[in-house]
């Protein structure tokens, strides 16, 4: 423990009752889990395994980061160094911006992770400020002093019987008060209660101009559902670091009952954005024809869809490449991801399907061929389990990676 109310721990370490984890922050926790959300961390006898999510959690006043690691000799398991490549990562994945990524690396581990998600929202939150916040039409009813829209004479006889200067009607409003601005006041007072004080002040500031919004929770379906246009274009970014605070807003800030508030990343997710985010950037500058893309899902079975993370096209050859987050257990690629690589290869019509795993200058690839399937004798498919040295020994992305990659997949 690096502070009295800080714990730095990596993925899939676990934290015990009694030796860095106090009996209530377990049960918060376990609330947490039970209630909110259990993809985080598993539950065992006063203990808390967690998965391979990184990021902050904070309950009661213990905030605990989690760093991404890679158990092979060559990095290690510093935390500069891990809270570097997280960095990175996020900011490879449209998580953080350039400017916000440059003044987090100059203070690593100064500088809390949840401060520097908040720092990028409060960024995004003074420029919309700055502009004036949107203001939509909407419905309401109620009582107003001059008759306006649809008379409700039922609710107007029962409430202003001895109010002759009222009038209860359903009538348009056009004012702040929307979905948006709500999910962004809703975001502010999640801050304000979790972060630290050197960012109150800030915070309270940029609160003053949200005052007479009421906070506004959606649901995963609500956020999908959610479109723009010219006129809220503007607001894409804010809303979408809002909904990473909001997504999991645990009982503490919604009831008073358990604090506990997350803000955690899927480090799978997090290496294939990385990876593509790099491929795509280097594909542009060759020019040479090779195209980059996230393909769209197919239906395979009733209500199921296959994606694979990567699709390369140039010319006439498909390439498929699905990045995996972890290490093999053995020396080959592991019988699971074999068998849903060969899937991707005949769903998508590839010639070759990559494994591409995380690793170092010591990791060896290795290649090979399907046998054909016997009612597609024309189906070949060939496989290559390779290691992306992507996280230098410092933390910082391989700017070589990208360019590697290619001169290997298609040398001259």
């Amino acid at each position: 423990m690096e502070k009295r109310n800080a714990l730095t721990i990596f993925e899939h370490d676990i934290l015990r009752v009694g030796d860095t984890l106090d009996a209530r922050a377990f049960r918060s926790l376990a609330r947490f889990h039970d209630k909110i959300c259990d993809s985080y961390f598993d539950l065992g006898f006063d203990c808390v395994k967690f998965k391979q999510y990184v990021g902050i959690i904070r309950v009661d006043d213990l905030t605990i980061e989690v760093l991404p690691k890679i158990d092979r000799d060559g990095y290690g398991r510093g935390t500069e160094l891990w809270r570097t490549a997280l960095l990175e990562m996020l900011a490879a994945s449209g998580f953080l911006r350039a400017d916000i990524l440059s003044n987090a690396l100059q203070s690593v581990g100064k500088t809390p992770l949840l401060d520097i998600i908040a720092l990028q929202f409060l960024a995004a939150e003074e420029i919309l400020a700055r502009e004036g916040l949107l203001r939509k039409y909407r419905r309401e009813a109620g009582n107003v002093s001059a008759l306006k829209g649809k008379l409700l004479f039922t609710q107007h006889v029962n409430r202003n019987l001895t109010k002759p200067d009222k009038w209860f009607t359903d009538h348009s409003v056009y004012d702040r008060n929307h979905a948006l601005n709500g999910i962004l006041r809703l975001a502010l007072d999640i801050l304000y209660a979790v972060c630290s004080s050197e960012l109150k002040a800030r915070l309270f500031a940029v609160r003053l101009d949200f005052l007479d919004i009421p906070p506004f929770h959606p649901d995963s379906a609500f956020m999908d559902r959610l479109s723009y246009d010219r006129r809220t274009e503007r607001y894409r970014e804010a809303i979408d670091i809002a909904w990473l605070i909001v997504r999991n807003l645990g009982p503490a800030i919604r009831y008073g009952d358990s604090p506990v508030f997350a803000l955690m990343f899927d480090m799978n997710n997090l290496f294939e954005r990385t990876v593509l985010h790099l491929l795509t950037v280097e594909a542009r500058r060759r020019n040479d024809g090779t195209v980059v893309l996230r393909p769209e899902s197919r239906r395979f079975w009733n209500r199921m869809y296959l994606r694979p993370d990567i699709l390369i096209q140039r010319e006439n050859e498909r390439i498929i490449i699905d990045t995996k987050w972890k290490l093999p257990a053995t020396g080959g690629p592991d019988e699971h991801d074999l068998r849903q690589v060969f899937t991707y290869g005949l769903y998508f019509s590839a010639g070759k399907v990559i494994l591409l795993y995380p690793g170092t200058d010591t990791d060896r690839g290795l290649s090979g061929k399907f046998e054909p399937v016997p009612a597609f004798p024309n189906s070949e498919v060939r496989c290559e389990k390779r290691y992306s040295k992507l996280v230098t020994t410092t933390g910082r992305l391989d700017k070589d990676f990208a360019h590697d990659f290619f001169s290997e997949l298609f040398p001259i």
